[in-house]
């Protein structure tokens, strides 16, 4: 039996589409375990309903504790061999359990991941996959698992097929202490003990980007920290288990550039309401860590202004400061000025 994970918060508009898509799968053994976290619109009520009408949904009520005690105390609730998440304002095709579960009897591997579509409240969307196929977490597979990575498909609890007996055995949980990046925890926890990866192309799995305001969209202060932590958590585990060449090692830095360059670049906006001074620690702060000496070897490719990498890579935090916020002062006045 499969147990579908669904933590439920005041998603009143989109949860039953996301249900009705759980009841429509042509797998039939699961069992839909709903946790509903203190929710204020009406999703306790839908959450009821569907317990009423199938027999195979479970509802379970809590105070609101967040997304990751939710994600937790359905993985105590879980009566299934596998566990599959899914977010409650997104959706999943009719044969998203079926797919997922043929590989894991057909070659035993320790997780299988499928495609991702992501839907925006433009209506456009934009599809993540890689190619068909089994994946070792070993040496020869380096460019293949860079691959993935590069296609976030490894980032969240979504698209995923796990065994829960890895989950109990290694004690797998999501950190409730995290409020962003605990997907990534628990996942390089969890693949901490894997040996192989199924990898599905197709994309079954709907995530829908509701906009500003959800987790994902807050511009923290300590973004950069939290950002550097995983980005060590990856280097750690590249280099752990031997996954380490050129290529990877591109992806990594490539991957702590950008970080670097958000925070950077949005401190305007993220630092709001702080001094001067805060503000240009704040950039120092980032630009004295120690790899930053060898991202010019990697970010040749990348395009953007000359001075910024310049900048970085030589750590004039002072004149980053300046520039940056002189740009933001005449954005303001420009905008300003236009109406």
């Amino acid at each position: 039996m499969i147990s579908i994970i669904i933590p439920v918060y005041n998603v009143s508009r989109y949860l039953n589409e996301c249900i009705q898509s759980v009841v429509n799968q042509s797998y039939k053994d699961f069992e839909c375990i709903l946790i509903n976290d203190g929710s204020s619109d009406g999703s306790e009520m839908i959450c009821n309903q569907w317990a009423q009408k199938d027999s195979r949904i479970k509802v379970i009520h809590q105070s609101n504790q967040g997304v990751s005690k939710a994600r937790n105390k359905g993985i105590t609730e879980a009566q299934g061999e596998y566990i599959a998440f899914i977010d409650s304002d997104d959706w999943i095709a009719p044969n998203y359990l079926n797919e997922l579960f043929q590989p894991i009897e057909k070659y035993n591997v320790d997780l299988v991941v499928c495609g991702l579509q992501q839907h925006y409240t433009d209506s456009t969307s934009k599809n993540y996959s890689y190619k068909t196929g089994i994946i070792k977490i070993e040496k020869q597979f380096t460019n293949e698992f860079t691959d993935i990575n590069k296609q976030f498909l490894l980032f969240g609890p979504v698209i995923k097929l796990y065994k829960k007996s890895i989950i109990q055995k290694y004690n797998i949980n999501f950190p409730p202490k995290y409020t962003y990046g605990e997907d990534l925890l628990f996942n390089y926890n969890y693949l901490e003990y894997v040996k192989t990866v199924y990898i599905i192309d197709q994309c079954l799995y709907h995530y829908r980007i509701i906009g500003s305001g959800t987790l994902s969209s807050i511009k923290r202060i300590n973004q950069f920290e939290i950002d550097y932590v995983q980005w060590n958590i990856l280097k750690d585990f590249f280099q752990r288990k031997n996954l380490w060449n050129h290529y990877s090692i591109s992806y990594l830095y490539h991957r702590l550039w950008w970080c670097i360059y958000d925070a950077i670049l949005s401190f305007p906006e993220r630092l709001k309401g702080k001094s001067i001074k805060y503000k240009i620690q704040y950039i120092k702060q980032i630009v004295s860590i120690t790899e930053v000496k060898q991202l010019p070897q990697y970010i040749k490719d990348i395009h953007v202004p000359r001075w910024i990498k310049i900048c970085i890579s030589q750590r004039m935090y002072r004149l980053l400061w300046g520039i940056i916020a002189l740009k933001h002062e005449i954005s303001i006045i420009s905008t300003w000025w236009k109406r």
